[in-house]
């Protein structure tokens, strides 16, 4: 099997990365019921990340299959050493091992490009060279590629 590409668009969002936050719970004493809303900071990071992204989307939404590369750029963490900052201030890039996971960068792109970018985010079928660190400016890389599947 091979993979073809058929279109690549690629973009950055710049600003502190946000990755997907939880659902809130609350519970309403008056009724009893328990209801679900979601995380105000994630809403506002959806909303920052589209808008960002707006002027190289697609004239219509990708309706294929996706293949969806994500570089997570962070600022670096003020109890770096003298090292780690002079790399950074260099222009080079840290590999970041602390939390959030970098799935979770993945939701909030995904749930943010739903219905812009493709129909519906269960289109994404591969990741690729993925990763997240700490560098400057912080900022998230974004790679979307239309795939096609060559069977010989």
């Amino acid at each position: 099997m091979r993979v073809i590409t058929i279109r690549r668009i690629e973009f950055t969002v710049y600003g502190e990365p946000v990755p997907k936050g939880r659902h809130r719970r609350a519970y309403n004493k008056k009724t009893g019921k328990v209801f679900e809303h979601p995380d105000p900071k994630t809403v506002i990071a959806e909303n920052d990340f589209l808008l960002q992204s707006l002027k190289t989307k697609p004239d219509k939404p990708i309706d294929g299959y996706i293949r969806l590369s994500l570089t997570v750029i962070r600022s670096p963490l003020k109890s770096f050493r003298k090292w780690e900052k002079e790399i950074i201030n260099s222009g080079g890039l840290l590999p970041n091992i602390k939390r959030p996971d970098l799935d979770n960068y993945f939701k909030l792109v995904k749930d943010a490009m739903n219905g812009v970018y493709w129909l519906d985010d269960s289109q994404v079928v591969l990741y690729k060279d993925s990763g997240k660190w700490y560098g400057n400016p912080p900022r998230t890389e974004v790679i979307v590629e239309e795939v096609r599947f060559e069977y010989t």
